[in-house]
């Protein structure tokens, strides 16, 4: 089977903790609309793992899909989705301060593609990628705002990160 694969690369002005804790939060980015145009229903969720739906429409297309996310001993999270149009698909995150208020992550995207799609890579790498930007941008933006640490301040009335 063949493989799209390709990493993603950006920075985030706030502590490493709280970038991690946001990646992490799926209830968070359902209450906010982080991304526009998903929509989220957690099904399962304990500290280190989350199962959820996302829907999308897409070209008028209606897209579920089940997703898993866990947070790995070191930190890195690992998002995959178990079924619907990208079964298969993964992306491994990893998080580093590189300042106390600095944090880069890095993205490996990997996804399955099989049949037809083959011959469409190209063109199935550059929407796969182009959303993934899209997406760090959107919890970017949301970070630096400060947008969730006043959610965690508020919802929990205390950090816990």
């Amino acid at each position: 089977m063949k493989f799209i694969e390709f990493d993603i690369d950006g920075s985030i002005h706030r502590p490493v903790d709280e970038v991690r804790s946001q990646f992490f939060d799926v209830e968070y980015h359902a209450r906010k609309g982080i991304h526009s145009g998903i929509l989220y229903e957690i099904s399962e969720h304990n500290e280190n793992n989350i199962v959820f739906t996302q829907e999308i429409i897409h070209m008028g297309l209606r897209q579920v899909e089940v997703t898993n996310h866990k947070i790995l001993t070191n930190g890195d999270l690992i998002t995959s989705v178990v079924t619907g149009v990208k079964e298969g698909f993964k992306s491994h995150f990893t998080f580093k301060a590189l300042s106390k208020n600095v944090t880069h992550i890095n993205a490996k995207i990997s996804y399955p593609i099989k049949g037809f799609k083959r011959f469409f890579a190209p063109f199935y790498k550059f929407a796969l990628k182009r959303t993934a930007l899209k997406e760090l941008s959107e919890d970017k933006q949301d970070l630096e705002s400060g947008s969730f640490l006043n959610y965690r301040t508020l919802r929990r009335g205390q950090l816990d990160f």
